[in-house]
């Protein structure tokens, strides 16, 4: 059965220009979906160059060699810049690849038009190509949390691929100086190009996977975090101190839980505003972030309340860190303009006893130490056995 390789090529490039007028689409729907965009022009832009490489020798070479060349470059220029916004990793080098495509079409108009040469517009085009490639794979992969590297090889495998090929195309043309331009049927280059879109629809499929998992681990960290501050928020402290407790009961780890409270907040509040209260919260947790080890976790527990959990901690070590955390607030002011505001805090210390508590036992022996610091006048430590 003979294939139809023209036919093959036209709807390859309908399905990739549907994938990526529909992520188009898509990007608008919400704020948090802009970067789809980059997705969608980067495989239109693969989709119009093929389409229009298809149709060589039928329409004039401006639009099936110089366009088609340079949508190929401005394809892989929006899937650089797709990653560098994506991963927020914004190198140097990538100012320098704006200048990619203007060098790209002045040497093509001169390879076409005033000294022919299909080797030289083959090994220009692979050079620029696999300069791109390198550079996205680069920022895949050191962009990439340990979590997500499986997903970010996956991502960059079309580029490593289209790298492969250019390495050989510009050996193949470089070496053997005598190699005319081969027909766009001939399996050769029929394979070539059939690897690259394919490639291209990869790429355009794994971009699109890439931010759909980025968005959901971002929602996900948002849903666990206090809006405001950043930290833990109540529920996710709940979560991870359970864990905590169970790692204690395993290990015979000592686990210690404090339990902090601003004092007088609705004083600051009903003087200055709401506003400066939270900036007041913003201002406490800095001072306690600062105190804490990467190990601790840091929690908004209510209102002005925050938790801390304390792991391999025992009962004196977690009083000697609640006189740390009282007295780094205490000397830390709250500058309003030209007046500080002076914020004391109090804290209650419970530490995990594997024989009688749980969760909920933990939690009611740091609050009611809490009760007790802010009974006893405030601005102190007080921790129950």
């Amino acid at each position: 059965m003979n294939l139809d390789f023209s036919t093959t090529f036209i709807i390859t490039c309908l399905i990739t220009g549907t994938i990526s007028l529909a992520t188009f689409l898509f990007s608008f729907s919400r704020k948090e979906n802009h970067h789809f965009i980059w997705a969608a022009m980067a495989g239109a832009l693969f989709s119009v160059s093929f389409f229009l490489a298809n149709f060589r020798d039928i329409i004039p070479d401006f639009f099936s060699i110089i366009l088609f060349n340079l949508f190929c470059v401005l394809a892989q220029l929006s899937y650089c810049e797709l990653y560098c916004r994506l991963l927020s990793v914004f190198p140097r080098r990538r100012i320098l690849l704006l200048l990619l495509p203007l060098f790209q079409v002045t040497a093509f108009i001169w390879y076409t038009y005033y000294e022919p040469s299909f080797a030289a517009r083959v090994i220009i085009l692979n050079i620029v190509i696999l300069i791109t490639c390198i550079f996205i794979v680069s920022v895949l992969i050191k962009g990439a949390e340990k979590s997500q590297l499986r997903m970010h090889i996956f991502a960059s495998t079309p580029f490593m691929i289209m790298g492969i090929i250019g390495i050989y195309r510009i050996t193949l043309f470089m070496v053997a100086h005598n190699v005319g331009a081969p027909s766009f049927t001939s399996p050769a280059n029929i394979l070539i190009n059939l690897v690259y879109l394919m490639s291209a629809v990869w790429a355009t499929l794994s971009a699109i996977f890439l931010i759909s998992y980025r968005l959901q681990h971002t929602l996900a960290e948002t849903a666990r975090h206090d809006s405001l501050t950043s930290v833990l928020n109540r529920r996710a402290m709940r979560e991870s101190f359970k864990r905590e407790i169970a790692l204690s009961m395993r290990s015979g780890d000592p686990l210690s839980l404090i339990i902090s409270d601003i004092d007088f907040f609705k004083k600051i509040n009903d003087t200055y505003g709401h506003v400066t209260g939270d900036a007041v919260l913003l201002h406490t947790v800095n001072v306690f972030k600062k105190c804490i080890r990467t190990t601790d976790l840091l929690a908004r527990y209510g209102g002005e309340e925050f938790a801390f959990v304390l792991p391999k901690t025992d009962r004196a070590n977690a009083r000697h860190l609640g006189e740390r955390l009282r007295a780094a607030v205490k000397n830390t002011p709250f500058e309003y303009g030209p007046e500080s505001i002076a914020i004391t805090c109090s804290f209650g210390i419970a530490s995990f006893n594997p024989e009688h508590d749980d969760y909920e036992g933990l939690i009611q022996r740091a609050d009611s130490a809490l009760y007790e610091a802010k009974k006893n006048g405030r601005d102190r430590v007080i921790s129950l056995l």
